[in-house]
């Protein structure tokens, strides 16, 4: 189970996760990755509510859903599993 920082600080704007897995997959009839994290800042689409978006690294956050009890992030490109990778909300949106 990842940590949540989002459930220990709502205000937190960015922290930095070591990324578990990363794999490809179609969305709209484009390539993008799922990725999860050992720690995650984005919250997740739930409710009504949109999840977050923002940055891991160089990539995109475009959305972030649970799935099966774990987190998972859906980026423009993929990310090296075992890699570190700074994770930053778009705060504004």
């Amino acid at each position: 189970m990842e940590e949540r920082v989002y459930d220990k600080d709502p205000y937190c704007r960015s922290c930095e996760g070591t990324v578990l897995w990363c794999r490809p997959a179609q969305k709209q009839g484009k390539t993008v990755y799922e990725v999860a994290f050992d720690r995650v800042l984005f919250y997740p689409e739930g409710g009504g509510q949109p999840s977050d978006t923002g940055t891991a690294g160089e990539a995109r956050v475009l959305e972030a859903h649970q799935r099966e009890g774990q987190v998972v992030c859906t980026l423009d490109r993929p990310l090296e599993p075992g890699s570190q990778a700074v994770q930053v909300l778009d705060w504004d949106r």
